[in-house]
């Protein structure tokens, strides 16, 4: 008996505790959490009852799309992970971000039963069926909200139980995507309602180019969106530019965030603060990220892993040929600010500076590079972490020069008596 009323204690808590949080803060985008709404409507059959999310009603009657969350025997779990899957297609990085939630969604959710949640004003359905009704089956706190004893998100229990699969997975995408716009001040889920129902249909495939996309996630008031396989910020300024053909031609700096390019034989991992161009067909053409002269702020490096070679910097310019080659290399900085590492045959190279060149313009060193992907000329390398192997045994290097196909021209060592060997 005695758990029987902290269980109502904690259930009126947790109501008491929701309705509080909407009441006092219903004025502003910062105040109440989103909740799903789900259409309780009569069933075909006398005393039956159908429910439907408000999203994908919405979707079918107002825009002719359909949800398809995968084969019906399909679990709630299995059906947004699907979901989850094919959104990686159009935007890896959004839907990387939803998974990351999912994966703690169970943890963060209670399905309380016997309870009426109290209805969040924030839905404003544009149209519902005649002889329905609106329900509010979930409420979801902010980071803020989340007092001792709450869950973020707080489910009516009955009606859960009564939604199948498809309705499940799709009032779980709901909080997810709201759960994102929330972050940008959405006060409403009307955005969030398009999105997800959108979602839900596979309705990203139809925005074929980058621009299509921007100009989407722009008008849905999203803070971010995926183009050419980074994460990119929507800014109202002119911040972006675009080929003829609709793909990303540039991002300038502090837009982009982060993100991947594949390169001849291998990934070019970037990170944000920089600026990147692109070729009409999606390729890397050139990245630059300036030197933050504030020493208290850690700037994240730059890796580039690909034919053989693997290239770290902080701050400077990465060119690349159409084929995915690299071309040009500026490491901007101090002499601890670049480094390339390349492992051949008969050698191990730590390169700090990447080459003997300098350019007093930008304070920095420059390479250019073999279409090979070795880079050209006389290169200084850090002593006691560069080694060739001559005479069979490994040497320590100081300078060396290498060929297009990785073997070595010119090479000068010094006694590897203080050193130890590799």
């Amino acid at each position: 008996m005695k758990q029987k009323y902290l269980f109502v204690a904690w259930g009126v808590f947790q109501i008491f505790a929701l309705t509080y949080s909407k009441s006092a803060f219903s004025e502003g985008a910062d105040g109440v959490g989103n909740g799903g709404d789900v259409l309780v409507c009569p069933g075909k059959q006398p005393g039956e009852t159908r429910y439907e999310l408000v999203d994908y009603y919405e979707g079918k009657v107002l825009r002719n799309i359909e949800p398809d969350l995968g084969p019906p025997t399909l679990s709630f779990e299995e059906k947004v992970e699907f979901v989850l899957r094919r959104l990686e297609v159009k935007a890896p990085n959004r839907a990387n971000k939803y998974r990351v939630w999912f994966n703690d969604f169970l943890g963060e959710a209670s399905f309380p039963h016997g309870i009426k949640l109290v209805d969040v004003p924030d839905t404003t359905p544009l149209v519902i069926p005649a002889g329905c009704e609106v329900r509010q089956a979930a409420v979801q706190l902010k980071d803020w909200q989340l007092l001792p004893g709450l869950t973020r998100y707080t489910f009516d229990g009955d009606i859960w139980d009564q939604l199948d699969s498809t309705q499940k997975a799709g009032l779980i995408l709901h909080e997810l995507v709201y759960r994102e716009a929330m972050e940008y001040g959405h006060s409403n889920s009307l955005m969030t309602r398009y999105l997800n129902s959108l979602i839900g249909a596979n309705g990203l495939k139809d925005y074929q180019t980058d621009k299509a996309l921007h100009d989407l996630f722009k008008q849905l008031q999203f803070g971010f969106v995926d183009l050419s396989g980074m994460w990119i910020m929507i800014k109202k300024h002119n911040s972006l530019k675009f080929h003829p053909n609709g793909m990303l031609a540039e991002a300038k700096y502090y837009t982009l965030w982060e993100g991947q390019f594949p390169v001849r034989d291998g990934m070019f991992s970037i990170t944000e603060g920089g600026s990147v161009s692109l070729y009409t067909d999606g390729r890397l053409k050139s990245y630059n990220v300036p030197l933050d002269r504030d020493r208290n702020k850690k700037q994240m490096p730059v890796h580039l892993d690909a034919q053989g070679v693997k290239i770290e910097f902080i701050s400077g310019l990465a060119e690349f040929r159409e084929d995915g080659t690299l071309e040009y290399l500026r490491v901007q900085g101090d002499s601890d600010i670049g480094r390339v590492v390349m492992t051949g045959r008969h050698f191990k190279i730590d390169i700090w500076q990447a080459s003997a060149q300098r350019d007093s313009r930008y304070n920095s060193s420059v390479a250019t590079f073999y279409s090979t992907g070795i880079p050209k000329g006389e290169m200084l390398v850090k002593a006691c972490e560069s080694w060739i192997f001559e005479q069979n045994e490994w040497r320590p290097l100081f300078k060396i020069e290498l060929n297009p196909d990785g073997t070595v021209k010119n090479s000068e060592t010094f006694s590897a008596a203080r050193c130890e060997k590799p």
